[in-house]
């Protein structure tokens, strides 16, 4: 039936998106870690100064922002591989889903051709696979003087 299907879909909605959430949370705290990292290469105060003056500073700085650009790719890469493995498992299961439709319209489809064949041998007069007559023996409805 289509109902296991739809809770195994919730269940892994839910799943996907908690996943996520455990994600993006561990890579604000790395982002958080590493910028404090990178912060305590500055130094402050006449160090600081003296920095500015050797150029040691700019050094620091451009490392600094090569480090954050490259770690915001990494955390890119890193959601957009975890949302595309989930993408796969999800279309497995819609590969189901739409199995399992299929399936129903299939039986939905035989049903509707057998009662069509049913009201066929009724006008016609026919007998019926147990060899009994399907005409019907009462109208349908009042005879209006037809």
């Amino acid at each position: 039936m289509i109902r296991p299907l739809n809770e195994q879909k919730q269940a892994m909605k839910e799943a996907h998106i908690a996943e996520r959430q455990k994600l993006d949370l561990m890579q604000r705290g790395r982002f958080a870690d590493e910028q404090r990292a990178r912060a305590s290469r500055v130094r402050h105060g006449a160090n600081g100064v003296w920095d500015i003056l050797t150029g040691r500073y700019f050094k620091v700085r451009k490392q600094n922002e090569l480090e954050a650009h490259f770690a915001l790719e990494r955390d890119r890469n890193q959601r957009h591989d975890l949302v595309q493995s989930q993408m796969k498992e999800r279309q497995g299961l819609q590969n189901q889903i739409v199995a399992e439709r299929e399936r129903h319209a299939q039986q939905i489809l035989g049903l509707h051709r057998d009662a069509a064949r049913y009201r066929q041998m009724a006008r016609d007069g026919l007998p019926g696979r147990d060899g009994a007559d399907i005409s019907r023996s009462a109208p349908r409805g009042p005879e209006l003087g037809r």
